[in-house]
């Protein structure tokens, strides 16, 4: 832990790609000593190992893929834990998800309080930037955490709900308890809120946060709140910085990767980049996209040729399986807009943003429209329908799963079969909410989840 030390006071005076070593790690912040813009801008650029990267479980426990008979014996523990809904999913393992999410919180806290210290220095803007990046870093990441480790949010009991610890400082040795749910919540949007008045329109690359960014992020912050009044004003704004989206027409469907691929390459609709952790689950052969779904793809919708190949997904905005998106994109800017225009009965207005999505997703040759003779209720069926085709390992399903079974019309129940035993994951069921890692409880003192 000493040599980690010592190179983090190093490494924050080199460039990002030599910061892996410190970064994934825990250092003793007593004995950080990062002092200049370059070195927090350094801190913050680094996407690859800490800020970039997005949680796993969510999305095998989804629903959305399958692994054959065969394969799931191949899966890690915890991923086959995970497929199978199981109650105790870490065998006594520690939580990779948790730990990658609190790393990034950690990293931000660093940033704020050593921007504080910063006097004399004549580029207000330059801090400003760094502030508002670190502000969204830390709502980015307590939003990813809370859609695994507290229950969905309802209103009527956020207040007394569990939330997360919520750590606004840069000490390892404190251990908060958990704050409500709503606290949680109300922290991301304070941070979101402030960041929005610090970060420039456009930046390079889109591993840093814009004013695009902050609102699309409080966009799907507040939709998985239900709070739909707020979700369209987020999504609004978002649209307005930037509203870019893709013909598909003129991708190669047959291509291995249809879209460009790496970090350094972004398709035109990416509002702000992040990816999933590597996992075995989605790097296995055995991995398919559930038939369900896939047959909910109409013959004249190119994502039908785009994003599969023989049952396997390749239609990552990241443009290879290795970097598979969960970044923000217009294009669920647009379903987030047309989804709460449909529920405030703005049915128009739903219709109009669904429509021009879908038509740079249908062959040039066939014209989509939304039929007009649908009630308000099947328009909005229709366009969570499309949510969730087009956001396909995003990382939103999970979190839509949770928010939706809390209406009637909406309730899902999830199976899977193995062995000749069916597993169910039913509306509501407490497994909704990942368990807490036992580490973290003995170390925090905090209250587990129940289950």
């Amino acid at each position: 832990m000493e040599r980690i030390i010592r190179l983090l006071a190093v490494a924050m005076l080199l460039n990002t790609s030599c910061t892996k070593e410190f970064l994934d790690k825990k250092p003793n912040k007593s004995l950080v000593v990062p002092s200049s813009l370059e070195n927090f801008q350094a801190i913050l650029d680094n996407s690859f190992n800490v800020f970039g990267v997005s949680p796993f479980m969510n999305q095998i426990a989804d629903g959305d893929f399958y692994v054959t008979e065969n394969g799931i014996p191949s899966l890690a523990n915890l991923s086959r834990n995970i497929y199978l809904w199981q109650d105790d999913i870490y065998e006594g393992a520690t939580s990779t998800d948790w730990n990658r999410m609190y790393e990034q919180v950690f990293y931000a806290n660093i940033v704020l309080e050593g921007l504080e210290k910063i006097k004399g220095n004549p580029d207000q803007r330059y801090i400003d930037r760094l502030r508002g990046t670190a502000l969204f870093c830390r709502a980015y990441a307590y939003y990813n955490l809370a859609q695994e480790f507290t229950p969905p949010y309802h209103a009527e009991r956020a207040a007394s709900d569990l939330g997360l610890p919520l750590r606004t400082s840069a000490d390892v040795n404190s251990h908060p308890n958990r704050a409500s749910l709503q606290d949680t919540y109300q922290l991301m949007i304070d941070d979101l809120q402030q960041a929005e008045l610090l970060l420039p329109i456009t930046v390079e690359p889109k591993t840093r946060p814009t004013k695009a960014a902050a609102w699309a992020l409080l966009a799907r912050i507040t939709l998985s709140m239900a709070d739909y009044e707020t979700a369209l004003h987020a999504a609004d704004k978002a649209l307005s910085f930037q509203n870019d989206l893709m013909n598909f027409n003129t991708l190669d469907t047959v291509a291995a990767s249809p879209f460009p691929s790496g970090r350094s390459v972004y398709n035109k609709e990416i509002i702000y980049y992040t990816d999933r952790i590597t996992n075995t689950f989605f790097n296995s052969a055995n991995t398919r996209v559930v038939e369900d779904l896939y047959d909910l793809y109409d013959d004249n919708d190119l994502r039908k040729l785009i994003f599969f190949n023989n049952g396997r997904f390749k239609g990552s905005y990241g443009g290879s399986a290795l970097f598979i998106f969960t970044g923000l994109a217009t294009d669920e800017l647009y379903l987030i807009r047309a989804e709460c225009y449909a529920r405030a009965g703005r049915t128009a207005e739903a219709r109009d943003d669904l429509t021009q999505l879908m038509r740079t997703r249908w062959k040039k040759d066939r014209i989509y429209n939304v039929p007009t003779d649908l009630e308000d209720g099947e328009v909005l069926q229709m366009i969570l329908s499309e949510r969730r085709k087009e956001l396909l390992t995003r990382g939103t399903r999970w979190s839509d799963l949770r928010r939706l079974n809390q209406e009637e019309m909406f309730k899902t129940s999830l199976k899977r079969n193995y062995q000749g035993v069916e597993y169910l994951l039913s509306p509501g069921d407490p497994r909704y909410v990942f368990p807490i890692a036992m580490d973290e409880l003995e170390l925090g003192g905090i209250e587990q989840n129940p289950r």
